[in-house]
C-alpha cells in the first residue's frame, strides 16, 4: 500500500492516478490495534506529500500558543511575587510597628528603674527569686539557689555553674526574666527578682489579692497560700479568710455526703445478703 500525505496532515492510501494532476486517494484510519487501514470514500487531490508537513501558519500560532503560556507563566509568578511582597510588607509595618512601641515602653520603664533591676540581677544583688504561677502562690528561692546549676556525682551534690538566664522583651513593652534548667538550655521558667524582704512582703500581698479577684485563679487558691504570704511578711485579707473557710466547708460537707451515700450503699448490700442466707 503506497501512501502519502495531503497538506493539512492527513495520511491517505493511493489508489489511482486520474491525470497528470490529481490522484484518487482514500483516508488512513488507526484501528485500536494500532493498525492503518485505508477507510471511508474515495477522492481526487493534486497535492500529495511524502511526509506530513506543517503550514506557515500553524508553525507561527503553535510559536505564538509557546509564547503565550510562557509569558502567562511569568505573569503568575509575578503577580505570586507581589503578593508575597505585600504580606511581607505588613508583616514589615507591624514589625515596626512593634519596635517603635516596645522602644517607647522599654524606655519609660528603664526611666523607671528597670535598667537599675537589670544591673542588680546581672550583679546578683538579689536576695530572693519567685516563680511566677498563674493560680498559686510560689515559695521563694534565694537567689544563688535559683542561678545554682548542680549536679550529682557519686552522692554528691556539686555546683557545676550558672543556669542560663534570659530577658524577654515582649511587645507591648513588659519585660520577663526566665531562668533554664541548664547552664545550655533547657526547660524554662518565669522568675521575679527582688531585693529586700519588703519588697518580697509587697509582692505577696499583691499577688494573693489579684488571685482572689480573678474569679478563675480564685478556684485554686489554698490555705498553704496565705501560709507562704504570712510566713514572708505579706497581709491576707479577712475576705480572702471567710472565702476560704467557706469553700472548705462546701468541700467538708460534700465529702461527709459521699461517705454517707457510700455507707448507706455498703448497707443496703449488706442487708441483701443477709436476707438471701436467711431465706435459704
Amino acid at each position: 500500500m503506497e501512501t502519502k500525505f495531503l497538506s493539512d496532515g492527513r495520511k491517505v492510501s493511493i489508489i489511482g492516478q486520474l491525470n497528470n494532476t490529481e490522484w484518487i486517494v482514500q483516508e488512513v484510519f488507526v484501528n485500536s490495534n494500532g493498525d492503518e487501514i485505508p477507510s471511508g470514500e474515495r477522492f481526487t487531490t493534486k497535492n500529495l506529500h511524502d511526509q506530513p508537513l506543517e503550514t506557515y501558519k500553524n508553525k507561527k500560532e503553535k510559536e505564538l500558543d509557546s509564547v503565550i503560556k510562557i509569558l502567562s507563566e511569568r505573569k503568575e509568578k509575578i503577580e505570586k511575587e507581589i503578593k508575597d511582597l505585600s504580606e511581607h510588607r505588613k508583616t514589615y509595618a507591624l514589625l515596626l510597628k512593634s519596635t517603635k512601641g516596645f522602644y517607647e515602653i522599654l524606655k519609660e520603664n528603664i526611666n523607671k528603674g528597670a535598667f537599675n533591676h537589670m544591673c542588680d540581677i546581672l550583679s546578683g544583688n538579689i536576695k530572693w527569686a519567685v516563680e511566677v504561677s498563674t493560680y498559686g502562690i510560689s515559695e521563694p528561692r534565694t537567689f544563688e539557689d535559683s542561678a545554682e546549676y548542680s549536679d550529682n556525682y557519686y552522692g554528691r551534690l556539686e555546683c557545676v555553674g550558672l543556669k542560663l538566664m534570659t530577658l524577654y522583651g515582649k511587645s507591648e513593652g513588659n519585660i520577663s526574666y526566665k531562668v533554664h534548667q541548664y547552664s545550655d538550655g533547657g526547660t524554662e521558667k518565669e522568675y521575679l527578682f527582688f531585693k529586700t524582704d519588703k519588697e518580697l512582703a509587697n509582692y505577696y500581698t499583691k499577688k494573693i489579692n489579684e488571685i482572689f479577684e480573678d474569679e478563675k485563679a480564685k478556684k485554686y487558691l489554698r490555705i498553704k497560700d496565705c501560709e507562704i504570704v504570712n510566713k514572708y511578711g505579706g497581709k491576707v485579707k479577712k475576705e480572702i479568710y471567710e472565702s476560704l473557710l467557706k469553700k472548705y466547708e462546701e468541700e467538708h460537707k460534700s465529702s461527709i455526703n459521699n461517705k454517707q451515700n457510700e455507707i448507706s450503699k455498703i448497707e443496703k448490700e449488706f442487708e441483701e445478703i443477709k436476707n438471701k442466707i436467711l431465706n435459704k
